[in-house]
């Protein structure tokens, strides 16, 4: 049996600009997600998707959910670096 995973990078390229000026949320995002699902993957009964396949997508908050569910995804794992 297998578990299908959906990663959502959140926000789209160059956007929340960071303290540190070439660091953008949206990016590095993106970034992250791709490594993460790349590594997930590494492990038997894994399956992951991305809710963005280029760092230029930018679906609703909506749609990403709704992929999660339409793919019958277990998890749901929103990346986000803006919080305290």
């Amino acid at each position: 049996m297998s578990v299908l995973i959906c990663i959502d990078p959140g926000h789209v390229k160059g956007y929340n600009r960071g303290a540190y000026a070439p660091y953008y949320e949206g990016t590095k995002m993106y970034d992250l997600g791709v490594m993460l699902k790349e590594e997930l993957e590494k492990y038997n009964g894994i399956e992951v998707f991305l809710t963005r396949n280029s760092v230029e997508e930018n679906p609703s908050l909506a749609q990403r959910g709704n992929m999660a569910l339409r793919k019958g995804a277990r998890c749901f794992l929103s990346l986000h670096s803006d919080a305290c």
